[in-house]
């Protein structure tokens, strides 16, 4: 094979069109990263080459040791391929890469703003700070179409009932349900001033489809976030 590590696939389950697969290293730990960094999957040929390799967000915590997991949606040829995945299959994985980091010193109050499978890094972020028990105040503001399609929904709705520091909000921007008690229809300003009246000294994290991304740049920007309070992560 390459010079990729070799992990097998512990895990993997497959919820309308999401594919959560965990793995666990061959021979060496799971490399250090930060939450909010992503990996490069390599899959290979039956001649044990590369065949093709994309990156993807970890969503589990760095101080996690013993596997680590990625939600992948399925869309295009490496997904479908990825989502046939057997346990024990092996895959390379190489990281981590990328600057969209939480740096829980520097920020103390920061809004995590996610459209579709964009949620991805900010569950890692998430699950590290409740891990921590740190006392950053953490708002996720989450976009979705449907109530199905959300990924972790209910580990997030028991982080934000269990840490006061931490707070959830998913909109669905389609199919309602009767039950469904928190927004609808996609993040605007006045969704995001009823859950923060105030940007002023606020980190926004900004992941998801590219209408969402400057969707949510143009709010932050109209409103005076200065740019260096903006961290984005393009898919």
């Amino acid at each position: 094979m390459d010079d990729n590590k070799i992990y097998s696939v512990k895990n993997i389950k497959q919820i309308n069109g999401v594919v959560l697969l965990t793995l666990i290293p061959e021979q060496e730990t799971i490399f250090d990263f930060k939450p909010g960094q992503f990996a490069m999957i390599a899959l290979y040929d039956e001649n044990g080459k590369t065949w093709k390799q994309r990156p993807f967000s970890v969503c589990s915590p760095p101080t996690n040791k013993n596997y680590i997991q990625f939600a992948i949606k399925i869309f295009g040829e490496f997904t479908h391929r990825i989502a046939v995945l057997k346990e024990g299959d092996k895959v390379g994985v190489s990281g981590p890469y990328g600057f969209f980091i939480f740096d829980e010193a520097k920020m103390r109050d920061v809004v995590f703003l996610a459209g579709g499978i964009g949620v991805t890094p900010f569950v890692s972020m998430i699950r590290y700070a409740s891990e921590k028990s740190l006392a950053n105040k953490i708002l996720l503001l989450y976009s979705i179409k449907t109530k199905d399609d959300i990924v972790c929904l209910d580990e997030l709705e028991t982080i934000s009932r269990q840490n006061k520091n931490f707070q959830v909000v998913f909109t669905l921007t389609s199919d309602f349900p009767d039950d469904w008690q928190y927004e609808k229809g996609r993040i605007d300003e006045n969704m995001l001033k009823k859950y923060r009246s105030s940007f002023a000294d606020k980190y926004f994290f900004l992941c998801g489809p590219p209408g969402f991304m400057d969707a949510m740049k143009k709010i932050l920007t109209n409103n005076g976030v200065p740019q260096n309070f903006i961290i984005v992560e393009n898919f």
